[in-house]
């Protein structure tokens, strides 16, 4: 992804050169001209110097056009990438971190060290079925949507918020402990019930479980996020 992002950046910069300094030779050859009489005079009294100086103000303009039109690919391009590396990295339905991103991170922390004061709490929407079997699953979707913005605005100030699966979302923050758990459970709280208040018809339901990896001291985040998912299962909470 860096080297992608460096090599269009490069031929941008490579292009734009070509393009200031085409520009500068044109200036230069019409300021020349302009400049001096006798040498224009000189030019069209001679119709095999006119020729050439008509091939050179052509060659500048194809030089100038062809620049400019590699510049715009060049960018169209890049955002097409940029697009793609999204499309990569993002859950296609709600935009946060996918289950691809969720992997990428959990490899970061490899080390004893880096998991050390980690942080988990498992979410689902214990409802999404009900709503999927009595509505439509464009109802459903809705309610994932909706889920998902509250979890990235409420817990992007404290660490990582993925989509680790269909109904699974996570929350994973480093040097956790008991009371940034509460906060972040207080303040998402009252966003889900606010959307509840206004939503009626479709409520928000979420279960979860929380782990402090001071509490098992696991030495791999694989080992931790497993222990969590064991800890959801065998008895999650009741947030709403």
């Amino acid at each position: 992804m860096k080297s992608k992002n460096s090599l269009f950046k490069k031929i941008r910069t490579y292009k734009l050169i070509l393009l200031y300094i085409t520009i500068a030779l044109f200036l230069t050859c019409f300021l020349v001209l302009y400049l001096n009489r006798d040498l224009r005079n000189y030019v069209y009294s001679d119709s095999r110097l006119t020729f050439l100086c008509a091939m050179l103000w052509i060659s500048f303009i194809l030089e100038f056009t062809h620049t400019l039109l590699d510049l715009t690919k060049l960018k169209t391009l890049a955002q097409a990438d940029h697009d793609l590396n999204r499309l990569a990295y993002l859950d296609k339905l709600t935009g946060i971190p996918n289950r691809y991103s969720c992997d990428l991170i959990f490899g970061q922390f490899n080390t004893p060290e880096k998991v050390a004061h980690m942080g988990c709490i498992l979410m689902s929407i214990s409802n999404l079925r009900i709503i999927n079997e009595t509505r439509t699953h464009e109802a459903g979707d809705l309610l994932i949507t909706d889920f998902c913005t509250i979890l990235e605005s409420v817990g992007a100030d404290y660490g990582f918020v993925g989509r680790n699966s269909g109904n699974e979302f996570l929350l994973i923050i480093d040097q956790c402990n008991n009371q940034k758990i509460q906060d972040f459970l207080d303040a998402f709280t009252i966003r889900i019930r606010n959307h509840n208040v206004l939503n009626p018809e479709t409520p928000i339901h979420v279960s979860y479980a929380c782990l402090l990896n001071d509490q098992i001291h696991a030495e791999k985040f694989f080992e931790f996020i497993t222990r969590t998912y064991a800890k959801f299962h065998e008895g999650s909470l009741e947030l709403i």
